[in-house]
């Protein structure tokens, strides 16, 4: 649907401005995350279209179904013949979380790669910002604010830290 489209585009393009800035991976690196943020919520596209775009608040069935969808991405790209594990491994993890508590394999701290904290960072800001069926879009300041005092714990601070700097400065200029 369209709204997934365009919020994968979006996380593809902070993740790999967040990455650029950070500074941290190879160019081939850089590509395989970028694969990886772009196809992020591939799996979506084989949930029930009803539960995806529900107007509402989803039931616990309906979330059930919806944490599927980082395994059913990785294994739709697996059977393609992807075998980029950093791409993968982004696909599949952008909903951990440092603290536990995230999907699908509820991972903690050092067990979440790099790459796949970027893409949480950048999933979560755009979802913030972006109107949909069942809430209103945020403006970035206070989508960053609310990230940085709710999420923080949740999140790579560091990495938040230098895409929070990054919104504010998106060309890098020194001040």
């Amino acid at each position: 649907d369209y709204y997934t489209y365009t919020h994968s585009v979006n996380v593809f393009v902070f993740s790999m401005a967040l990455a650029h800035r950070l500074a941290l991976f190879e160019p081939h690196q850089l590509r395989e995350l970028g694969e990886g943020a772009l196809l992020h919520d591939l799996g979506k596209s084989l949930i029930d279209p009803e539960i995806i775009n529900c107007p509402g608040k989803l039931s616990d069935d309906q979330w059930k179904e919806i944490r599927k969808h980082p395994v059913l991405g990785q294994e739709t790209l697996q059977t393609q013949g992807v075998n980029s594990p950093l791409a993968l491994d982004v696909i599949r993890h952008h909903h951990e979380k440092l603290r536990g508590g995230g999907y699908p394999d509820g991972l903690v701290n050092g067990a979440i790669s790099q790459p796949a904290r970027i893409c949480a960072i950048a999933d979560i800001f755009d979802a913030l910002t972006t109107k949909r069926s069942y809430k209103g879009a945020l403006n970035t300041y206070p989508a960053l604010e609310l990230m940085l005092r709710e999420m923080s714990e949740d999140l790579d601070k560091e990495f938040l830290r230098v895409f929070v700097l990054m919104m504010g400065n998106p060309e890098g200029k020194r001040e």
